[in-house]
């Protein structure tokens, strides 16, 4: 009875180790995609003379060695929302769309700066960003007319 257990268990072994064995038939081990989106070129096109805010134009390159599944811009700053807003595919490896920026309603005559940063991610979850935010400047609001002066 001992010799039979015995057997059984060393068949067993012998088993799991034939069926872990590169040879065992099974799919070749596929290492997972560790390597995160590279974002290039990145620029940005507020409107231009009297802007005080609004839609701010977006467009990036991004790359990927398996490919890019998505990417997006994020925007900081007083009064921004830290929101992601899609980037949309023009030509391969290129993307564009807009930021929404805050008006600057502030009354203390200074100009709002805001930061926007550009992500891109791949079906693995990897992301990576642009190096550098880059800066778009919303100028103080004019400030009103005196009132008339009463003689």
């Amino acid at each position: 009875m001992k010799i039979l257990m015995v057997l059984c268990i060393i068949g067993f072994y012998a088993l799991v180790i034939a069926g872990c064995s590169s040879s065992g038939g099974g799919a070749p081990y596929t290492p997972r995609d560790r390597t995160a989106p590279a974002v290039g070129e990145f620029t940005l096109v507020p409107p231009d003379h009297g802007w005080r805010g609004g839609a701010c134009g977006v467009t990036a390159t991004a790359t990927d060695n398996v490919g890019v599944t998505s990417v997006v811009a994020r925007i900081s700053g007083p009064g921004a929302s830290g929101d992601a807003f899609q980037l949309m595919v023009t030509a391969p490896g290129r993307y564009q769309g807009d930021v929404p920026v805050p008006a600057n309603t502030n009354n203390t005559g200074q100009a709002n700066t805001y930061y926007i940063t550009v992500w891109a991610w791949d079906a693995e979850g990897n992301s990576g960003s642009a190096l550098e935010s880059l800066p778009v400047t919303v100028p103080a609001p004019e400030a009103p007319l005196p009132p008339p002066v009463a003689w």
